[in-house]
C-alpha cells in the first residue's frame, strides 16, 4: 500500500515535463526587471522565448534575448551572467540557464 502512495511521487521526480504556467511567468517576471535596470538598458533590448523544463526536481530554462548589433563578446558574456544569476535567485530549483543572443540590426555586411 506504501508503493501506490511513493510510485507516483519518484516517477514525477525521473520524468522530463514542461514547466508550468506560474513558473514561466516568475522566470519572464525576473527577466523584465533586468530590463528595467538603468544599467543594462543599452545592452539589452528584450526577452523571448522562455522555456523551462523540469529533470526531476531541477528547472532547465532556455531563453533568448535580443541585443544591439553593437554589443561585445564581452559585454554579452556580463549580460548572460546577470541573467544567470537573476534567474537562479529567483528559483531555488534553476539548475541550468541557457541564453541565446539575437543581434538587432546586425546583418553581414557589418562584418
Amino acid at each position: 500500500m506504501v508503493s501506490i502512495v511513493i510510485f507516483p511521487q519518484a516517477f514525477y521526480e525521473t520524468t522530463d515535463a514542461s514547466a508550468p504556467e506560474p513558473v514561466l511567468q516568475s522566470l519572464s517576471s525576473s527577466v523584465d526587471k533586468l530590463r528595467e535596470d538603468p544599467h543594462l538598458k543599452p545592452s539589452f533590448i528584450h526577452a523571448r522565448s522562455i522555456r523551462a523544463r523540469r529533470a526531476g526536481s531541477q528547472l532547465l530554462v532556455d531563453l533568448h534575448v535580443g541585443v544591439p548589433g553593437t554589443l561585445t563578446a564581452f559585454e554579452s558574456g556580463q549580460l548572460e551572467e546577470q541573467i544567470v544569476a537573476a534567474l537562479k535567485g529567483e528559483r531555488k530549483d534553476v539548475k541550468e540557464v541557457r541564453v541565446h543572443f539575437d543581434r538587432e540590426g546586425w546583418t553581414m555586411r557589418n562584418f
